[in-house]
């Protein structure tokens, strides 16, 4: 017999809300907790890998058109990974080329705050940041301001006073970046209090010309980023002279530094030549 002490929800009820909630991503959220019918609809990927595949069988023009189909989804994706082979045929054509669809992916996406950029190749820096697109650089520069994490793989010609425009960044990796010229200046905010406080950076196969003017910069208290906060250093050095730089970045974050992580390419750096 059974026991009608407890009313039953009526399926077909539940089902209409259900029904009623499917654009409605910030409620379908609320209630994933109360059934897993609500959370396997709330559980949207906010993460997605985009790059020329050889096959073909997945574009950004696909993707572009599965984000305007669903302005939800668009909505729930916060990282965006942008990667290409070295080895495949024009692998930087989505990204060099003005009439790609990677601006318009871009637009689509407002609650971005992840964003990595590597191009494959090997030791040197395959992509040189001036042959991006003057329509993608730009719309790389208008959202800057919005993200707490930032990669930058196997670039080169790379604008240093850009970050300036990282207001809200935590995370920072550049791995085999060359910088360029500051002629491509960033406009900095005239309040920037209270600065972007750096936690994790980690700095792969820099060289050390290249290091002495990051350290330069981000030591700077004329930029927006704060390393006095900094909880994790990250480096992969690969000549002799990257830690005197290195040295002068641990002295301007010792107070926090909690995980200092360091690989010495060359095998010419010895246990004196860093005091932490």
């Amino acid at each position: 017999m059974k026991d009608h002490r407890y009313p039953i929800f009526p399926p077909e009820l539940f089902a209409a809300i259900i029904d009623k909630l499917a654009d409605d991503l910030e409620s379908l959220r609320s209630c994933a907790l109360v059934s897993l019918t609500f959370y396997s609809l709330a559980r949207v990927s906010s993460r997605l890998q985009v790059g020329p595949l050889v096959d073909q069988a997945h574009s950004i023009v696909q993707l572009c058109e599965l984000l305007e189909s669903s302005p939800p989804f668009a909505e729930g994706v916060e990282s965006l990974r942008l990667c290409c082979e070295w080895k495949e045929p024009n692998p930087c054509s989505w990204i060099t080329e003005a009439e790609s669809d990677l601006g318009r992916c871009l637009s689509l996406l407002v609650s971005l705050s992840r964003l990595c950029i590597t191009v494959g190749g090997g030791y040197y820096p395959s992509l040189p940041w001036p042959r991006v697109s003057i329509t993608n650089r730009d719309l790389i520069r208008v959202i800057l301001p919005t993200l707490t994490c930032l990669e930058l793989h196997n670039i080169r010609e790379f604008p240093l006073p850009l970050l300036s425009r990282c207001l809200s960044l935590r995370s920072l990796t550049l791995a085999n970046v060359l910088l360029g010229d500051d002629s491509e200046r960033a406009l900095i905010a005239a309040d920037m209090d209270p600065r972007a406080q750096l936690q994790p950076l980690s700095l792969v196969k820099v060289p050390a010309f290249v290091l002495a003017r990051f350290v330069l910069w981000i030591t700077s208290t004329e930029y927006p980023l704060d390393i006095s906060c900094l909880c994790s250093l990250e480096c992969i050095l690969p000549d002799a002279l990257s830690y005197l730089w290195l040295q002068r970045l641990s002295n301007a974050s010792a107070q926090n530094l909690q995980c200092l992580y360091i690989k010495d390419c060359c095998f010419c750096m010895s246990s004196r030549s860093l005091h932490v």
